[in-house]
Order: structure tokens, then sequence, then C-alpha cells
């Protein structure tokens, strides 16, 4: 089962944390996670898992991982 989060929560930049560290608008990252359809990609990947079982990680935390694994190149 598919964990999923809508693009709705509260962004990266808007959460605080103990040292109000904000993070650079610049970014490389902040900018494709800012141009990406979150929720679109997450309907996708909903097909491949099943509606029972086990949570699985959040949605976002999977497909950004597999995006940085192929824009930097780097192997499993």
């Amino acid at each position: 089962m598919l964990r999923h989060f809508s693009t709705r929560q509260l962004k990266v930049a808007e959460f605080g944390n103990l040292y109000q560290m904000k993070l650079n608008p610049n970014n490389r990252w902040v900018i494709l996670a800012n141009r990406l359809p979150w929720d679109m990609l997450a309907q996708i990947l909903q097909k491949r898992f099943a509606d029972s079982g086990r949570l699985t990680y959040p949605a976002r935390l999977i497909i950004g991982s597999i995006i940085i694994k192929h824009r930097l190149n780097l192997s499993d």
C-alpha cells in the first residue's frame, strides 16, 4: 500500500526547524521539486502497489530518490 501526502501540505521552505534554516530558492533540487506534478506521479506509482498490506515509504520519497539516482547517474 502506497503512502501519499497531497502537495497541499506545507512546503519544505515553509516548515520551520530549530535553526530556522531557509532553503535557497535557486537550488536545482528546490526548483525541480516545485516543477514536478507530485500528485500525478503518485497516482502512477500507486498502480504498482497493492491496496492492502504494510505501508510503503511516502510516494514523494520514492519518486524523489529515483529522480536523484537518474539525474546523478548513480547505480543501485
